[in-house]
C-alpha cells in the first residue's frame, strides 16, 4: 500500500526544510523599551510604550484625558532623546508638546525636561517603568533550486514588572499567546510546496509577514484591558490588518477573561442599546455599511475598556471596504450607566482610577 499523500507531503516540506535556510530567532528587547507612567506638566495622568530602534524612539501616549492615544517620536541627542508628541498620525497634526529625556537607573525610569505647547519654558518630569517590552521575532524559508519562501513573524507585547500573581498571570497567557500566533504561521504546508514547484517565474521569492503589538489600553492591580494591533501579508495587492482585545479580571485567586457581557446587568436590555449606539456612531464615522454593527455579533465583537468607556473595534470589510481602513466606536460610560450593575464583578465608574504601580484599595 502506497504512503498516504498527507504523510509524503509532509516528509517532502521536512526535507526542503532542512536541505535550505532553517529558522532564524531573534527575541530580543531594547534597553529602556518598555511602558512608563507618570505626569505630563499640565496635570495630565499618562502611561506610554517606548520603542528604541536604530537611534529612533516611537511610541503611544494614553492619558485619562483622552480616549484616542497619541503619537510619541524622537531622536538620540546628546544627554537623551529628544523627540515630541503629536495629538494624531500625521505630522500636520498639531503637537502636544516637546520633550529631552533619558533612561535612568537601567531603564527603571525616564527622567528629563517637558517643554509644553505655546511656552518657553521647560518643565522636569520622571516616569516609572510599570512593563517591558518584549519582542520576539523568527524566519523561516522554504527553498527549490533558485525560487523559495520566507516567512517572518514578530511579536512585541508587554511584561508587567509587578511581582503580583494577576500580573504574572497576564505575562503568562501574554507569552503563550505570542507562540499561539506566530507558530502556525510560520509552519508549512502541502500546499506551500505545491506553490514552489508549480511557480512559472524561476528566481523570484515569495516574502510573507506577519506582526502583531499588544498595548496596555487600561491598567488596575486588578483590571487591565489589552489592544493587539496585527498586519498580514500572504501575496496579493495588499496585506490584511485590524485589532484584538483581551481583557482580564483578577477574581478569587484566577485570571478571568472578561467578555461584553460581563460589564451589564442581566437582562437590561444592554445589548439593544449599545447596537443602537454604535450604527449611529459608525454612520457619523460615515462606514459603508454602518448597519452591519447592530447584526455583526456585537456581544463577541474585539473591545476594550478605560476611564472614558468602552471601544469596539470593526476590521478592513466589516462595515466598510478596505479602502476605508478599521473603525472604533467609543461608547462613554455615561450612557451606559443605566445598564451597569451597582455592586457586581466588574464595577466601573465613569471616573475610573490613574493606573498604579502598587496595589489598589478594593
Amino acid at each position: 500500500m502506497s504512503p498516504r499523500p498527507q504523510l509524503v507531503g509532509a516528509c517532502l516540506v521536512l526535507f526542503l526544510a532542512l536541505f535550505a535556510a532553517g529558522c532564524r530567532p531573534r527575541n530580543h528587547a531594547e534597553p529602556g523599551a518598555g511602558f512608563y507612567a507618570g505626569s505630563l506638566p499640565d496635570g495630565r495622568s499618562v502611561w506610554f510604550r517606548w520603542e528604541p530602534s536604530e537611534g529612533e524612539v516611537s511610541g503611544e501616549l494614553r492619558s485619562l484625558a483622552t480616549v484616542d492615544p497619541e503619537r510619541i517620536t524622537g531622536t538620540n541627542a546628546s544627554g537623551g532623546v529628544l523627540g515630541r508628541l503629536q495629538f494624531g498620525w500625521s505630522d500636520e497634526e498639531p503637537e502636544r508638546g516637546r520633550f529631552l529625556l533619558r533612561t535612568e537607573g537601567d531603564g527603571e525610569h525616564l527622567g528629563g525636561f517637558w517643554r509644553l505647547p505655546g511656552r518657553t519654558s521647560v518643565e522636569p518630569v520622571r516616569f516609572a517603568k510599570f512593563a517591558a517590552l518584549e519582542r520576539r521575532r523568527d524566519t523561516t524559508r522554504l527553498r527549490f533550486r533558485d525560487y523559495g519562501i520566507a516567512k517572518s513573524a514578530t511579536a512585541v507585547w508587554p511584561r508587567f514588572l509587578a511581582p503580583d500573581p494577576f500580573f504574572q498571570a497576564v505575562n503568562g497567557w501574554l507569552e503563550r499567546e505570542a507562540d499561539a500566533r506566530m507558530a502556525p504561521f510560520l509552519s508549512w504546508s502541502w500546499e506551500d510546496v505545491k506553490e514552489i514547484w508549480s511557480f512559472p517565474e524561476r528566481g523570484d521569492s515569495g516574502d510573507y509577514h506577519q506582526e502583531c503589538c499588544w498595548d496596555v489600553v487600561w491598567q488596575t492591580n486588578r483590571l487591565v484591558s489589552l489592544l493587539e494591533f496585527h498586519d498580514t501579508y500572504l501575496g496579493g495587492a495588499h496585506g490584511i490588518h485590524g485589532y484584538r482585545g483581551a481583557n482580564f479580571q483578577w477574581a478569587n485567586g484566577r485570571l478571568r477573561e472578561l467578555q461584553l457581557v460581563d460589564f451589564f446587568r442581566p437582562e437590561s436590555g444592554w445589548l439593544r442599546h449599545l447596537e443602537g449606539l454604535v450604527v449611529a456612531d459608525l454612520r457619523r464615522q460615515q462606514a459603508s455599511w454602518h448597519e452591519e454593527g447592530a447584526t455583526n455579533a456585537l456581544a463577541e465583537r474585539t473591545f476594550t475598556f478605560n476611564a472614558q468607556g468602552l471601544q469596539v473595534y470593526y476590521d478592513p470589510y466589516e462595515v466598510g471596504s478596505y479602502a476605508e481602513g478599521t473603525y472604533t466606536v467609543h461608547l462613554p460610560w455615561d450612557r451606559l450607566v443605566p445598564f451597569l450593575p451597582t455592586n457586581g464583578l466588574v464595577r466601573l465608574r465613569p471616573t475610573g482610577v490613574v493606573p498604579k504601580l502598587h496595589r489598589d484599595d478594593p
